[in-house]
């Protein structure tokens, strides 16, 4: 038996198996999930509170907002009892955000998915020419 020839094969067998191994943990994470109820200071439920959860990473000492689109953060909104349920959040560092009704709007008028069916007023232009 040659050794010479034996040895980098068992290396590069232990090399794919390696990034096998790493890929499929990768591919596994799964989604994060949160749940809670929303009080005032007397604890009375607080119905209809909106909120978004965006990611942010960790800089120097400091969190900061992950790049990405606004429009996609994952948003949770309060039932009458105050409780709400969020799933499908990508794990690691997020941050709770209170959503203004107005805001909120916005980015529903402005979502790339729904753009083909929101019409904007241009009061600016007329419509004789």
């Amino acid at each position: 038996m040659n050794r010479t020839y034996t040895i980098p094969k068992l290396v590069s067998l232990a090399l794919i198996l390696l990034l096998v191994v790493v890929g499929v943990e990768v591919v596994a994470e799964e989604l994060s999930g949160i749940s809670g109820k929303v009080v005032d200071l007397e604890g009375n439920a607080i119905a209809g509170f909106t909120f978004g959860i965006r990611p942010v990473q960790l800089h120097d000492g400091f969190l900061e907002p992950d790049r990405g689109n606004p429009v996609d953060l994952p948003k949770g909104e309060t039932d009458s009892a105050g409780a709400f349920t969020v799933n499908d959040i990508q794990p690691g560092l997020v941050q709770l955000i209170a959503i203004p009704a107005p805001l909120l709007d916005a980015f529903e008028m402005f979502d790339p998915e729904r753009r083909n069916s929101a019409r904007i007023d241009e009061p600016w232009r007329t419509s004789s020419r």
